[in-house]
Parts: structure tokens; C-alpha cells; sequence
């Protein structure tokens, strides 16, 4: 029997001895049985929150890798200044994120970011200025 099992079936025994001492007798405080029952709750919590929540952990990093594989991307260096929009597209797939570069770039400015293989493709008017 494993450490936890014995901690917590020693916080159900005090329990259930401060059980029966209130029926017993009626008269007595309930402080004790109050006290008794949140020492069995955090036994209880203390036996069986930490795998549930290792248990969420284990399932979400697995389906996390499987997004980040479905979403890899061409290489960076396959593109070119004065290469258009769509040949970035055919070569990268779509970016992961479409930032508007208007106000700081000029009109029709816009920065294309592939988070997986670290690179932003800046580009004005449906032509690649630079990639960094």
C-alpha cells in the first residue's frame, strides 16, 4: 500500500471516530467534527488532484506538438526580394499570423509571420521587400 493510500485512509479513520463521537453524543461541539472533516478534504486533495492534473497535462502536450507539426512551413531561404505574394504562399503555405505594416511602412504594407521556422516576410504591394 502506497504512502498516500495510508494518509488518506488515516484522515477517513479520524473522520468517521469524530463521526460516530457527534452521534454519540448529540450535546457535544461540532468544532471538532468541522476540523476533522477538512483534514480528510485536503487529504483527499492531496491524494488525487495532483495526478488529475498531470493526467490534463500528459493529454495537452501531445495534441500542442501535433498543431505545430500540422502547421510546419517551408524554408525561409527560399524567398526571394521582388518575389510575389502568391509564389511566398506556394513556397511557405499560409503564415500564421498577418500583421498590417500600414502605418509605419506606408500603404499596402504587411509583414507575414511563420512562427515555426522563425521568419517574418515583409511585403508592399504584393511584392516581397525583405525577409528576415
Amino acid at each position: 500500500m502506497n504512502m498516500i493510500a495510508i494518509i488518506v485512509a488515516a484522515a477517513f479513520a479520524q473522520w468517521l471516530f469524530f463521526a460516530v463521537w457527534l452521534l454519540l453524543a448529540p450535546g457535544k461541539s461540532k468544532t471538532p467534527m468541522l476540523i476533522s472533516s477538512g483534514v480528510l478534504f485536503a487529504a483527499w486533495l492531496a491524494a488525487f488532484l495532483p495526478p488529475l492534473l498531470a493526467e490534463k497535462g500528459a493529454v495537452k502536450a501531445p495534441t500542442e506538438a501535433a498543431t505545430i507539426a500540422a502547421r510546419s512551413h517551408g524554408s525561409c531561404a527560399s524567398v526571394q526580394a521582388g518575389d510575389t505574394a502568391s509564389s511566398v504562399a506556394k513556397k511557405l503555405g499560409s503564415p500564421d499570423e498577418k500583421l498590417n505594416d500600414e502605418s509605419v511602412r506606408g500603404p499596402g504594407a504587411t509583414t507575414w509571420v511563420y512562427r515555426d521556422t522563425r521568419c517574418a516576410v515583409h511585403i508592399i504591394d504584393n511584392e516581397v521587400d525583405f525577409v528576415e
